[in-house]
């Protein structure tokens, strides 16, 4: 990276809340690491802090990615969170009005949630996936985070998107 491109990205995240530069930032890990563009192609992806501060774009209601699996075609949404770690044994991964939205946009298309669990953003100790229909509730329980833990650091496999897949049980 060059000084130039580090002083621009310094500059645009001055006065950015820091839960949207780690928003940022996990995202950003998540496409290039988890949905690298060789195996996938972004069709929707939500506008950031800045274009929304000034003027609310509707679409960023969407989850994060609309994404195309190159290898079949199909489309699906992925929302991404990171969170520091579990608050007392569960981790709220969105709030109730986030939920029913989700599921209502998983009845148009698939939808999943992947999250980021400790260290930092770009750097995460844990990645957890999952099928939203797999998650009923906008909690997580710690007793099923290993059930849903993929490596950190390779790809999402096409054929893991469309198996009814329980990881291990």
């Amino acid at each position: 990276m060059s000084l130039f491109e580090s002083v621009g990205g310094f500059i645009s995240n001055l006065g950015k809340p820091s839960s949207f530069r780690k928003g940022d930032s996990f995202e950003k890990y998540v496409e290039d690491y988890h949905f690298p563009k060789h195996l996938y192609d972004i069709v929707h992806k939500t506008h950031n802090y800045t274009q929304n501060k000034d003027r609310y774009v509707e679409s960023s209601l969407q989850p994060d990615f609309r994404f195309r699996d190159k290898l079949t075609g199909r489309e699906f949404y992925l929302e991404c969170k990171y969170r520091g770690g579990f608050n007392g044994g569960s981790l709220d991964w969105c709030n109730d009005e986030q939920l029913i939205r989700y599921k209502k946009y998983d009845k148009e298309c698939p939808v999943f949630l992947i999250i980021g669990l400790g260290g930092v953003a770009d750097v995460c100790d844990h990645v957890l996936f999952f099928k939203l229909s797999h998650l009923p509730y906008k909690s997580i329980f710690q007793s099923v985070f290993s059930k849903y833990e993929v490596p950190v650091d390779s790809f999402i496999p096409s054929r893991l998107l469309w198996s009814d897949f329980n990881f291990k049980k």
